[in-house]
């Protein structure tokens, strides 16, 4: 019951990049509201991952389990994505210190390149692939220099690839039957969900100096 809904609670925190991305993209939204957004939604990801990290130990704590295993699994699939997506940025960076300005189409492939390492090294060692990913690109932004644009590559036409794959996956994982059965549920969570964060970002709205029309568009 309270821990079952903790977790749930944990993963409603994160949001999606990718759709936050791609929306950007498509009404060519530039400014410091999209960048505020974009790190908001990087750093609730980051909470929602620790948080739910936290909770796992006592999730496993009745399975017979070592108090070893209770806390250190949680641990190693933590660190050891954050070690994975650190080496990995770090390894981007230097690569991308020799190539030239004009040879993005090399950085295309250096970003896909060191996704698809950070993803298979974390199936590789069980650690989170996706706190993995999430700190690859933390990690390349941290690194880089003013010279370098790893982080703020365009994609382009071919971005759209992987948008439409992950679209496609997400769809393909909805059951109808069960959004007859919750919908009504999933509908409530995200009213609720919006509503926290527009409360969240009215709160510290002077210490952010949003405006309120800042303060919605980064809510949304």
């Amino acid at each position: 019951g309270m821990l079952l809904s903790s977790f749930v609670a944990v993963i409603i925190v994160s949001s999606s990049p990718a759709v936050l991305v791609h929306m950007a993209d498509e009404m060519q939204a530039k400014g410091p509201t999209i960048y505020h957004a974009k790190a908001l939604v990087a750093l609730n990801n980051v909470l929602s991952f620790l948080c739910f990290s936290f909770l796992f130990p006592f999730a496993l704590y009745g399975e017979q389990l070592g108090i070893s295993d209770v806390v250190g699994v949680p641990l190693y699939r933590a660190f050891g994505a954050i070690l994975i997506g650190l080496i990995v940025a770090f390894i981007l960076e230097r690569v991308d210190r020799v190539l030239d300005k004009e040879e993005e189409h090399f950085r295309f492939a250096l970003i896909v390149g060191g996704i698809a390492i950070t993803l298979g090294l974390s199936q590789m060692c069980h650690v989170s692939s996706l706190f993995a990913a999430l700190t690859l690109g933390i990690g390349t932004r941290w690194m880089e220099t003013q010279r370098q644009g790893l982080s703020t590559i365009e994609f382009g036409s071919t971005g759209d690839i992987f948008f439409i794959a992950l679209f496609v996956m997400a769809g393909a994982s909805i059951h109808l039957h069960e959004v007859q059965t919750i919908g009504m549920i999933a509908l409530v969570v995200m009213l609720v969900r919006a509503a926290a964060k527009y409360i969240a970002m009215l709160l510290s709205r002077k210490r952010s100096e949003h405006s309120p029309a800042q303060v919605k568009a980064v809510t949304l």
